[in-house]
């Protein structure tokens, strides 16, 4: 982009609430050490509001813009360090949301981070493919494949 452009970047999120009104509900913040990822933002951790649910689980209650394979909804197990920050450990049970990331400017917007998914009934119709611009190696994915484990602190 150039000079004096700017881009705009978002994720589709629940209200965060302000940390006294977090007290009050008994939310928390559960954090995520990152994995690095090359020409991505220059993070290693990224903290969501949860809600607790016990001493060492909570429901994340908004979408993570950096952390791959976590949604709104989703119960994780944490544990507390000597600081007291909540660092999550594992996913307990998935919700069934999920997280879209997105890019818009002037020149046109995007999802980022996410690969081409095509349904069956295109992948089925390779002549339609092909006047799309979209390669005859292009499969329609299997579920398992489209999805993306939690990828929590150690």
């Amino acid at each position: 982009m150039g000079r004096g452009k700017c881009a705009i970047i978002w994720t589709v999120t629940s209200t965060t609430p302000s940390e006294p009104v977090a007290a009050e509900r008994n939310r928390i913040k559960v954090w995520y050490r990152l994995v690095p990822r090359e020409g991505w933002l220059p993070h290693d951790t990224e903290g969501l509001w949860a809600t607790r649910l016990s001493g060492d689980t909570a429901r994340v209650e908004n979408a993570p813009f950096l952390q791959d394979g976590v949604a709104e909804g989703e119960i994780v197990r944490f544990v507390t360090d000597a600081d007291g920050l909540h660092w999550v450990k594992e996913r307990v049970e998935t919700s069934s949301n999920c997280t879209f990331r997105a890019y818009a400017s002037e020149r046109g917007r995007a999802l980022i981070d996410r690969e081409l998914y095509l349904p069956k009934s295109w992948t089925d119709d390779r002549q339609r493919c092909r006047a799309a611009g979209i390669p005859d190696d292009v499969p329609f994915p299997r579920r398992s494949s489209t999805s993306k484990p939690c990828r929590s602190a150690p």
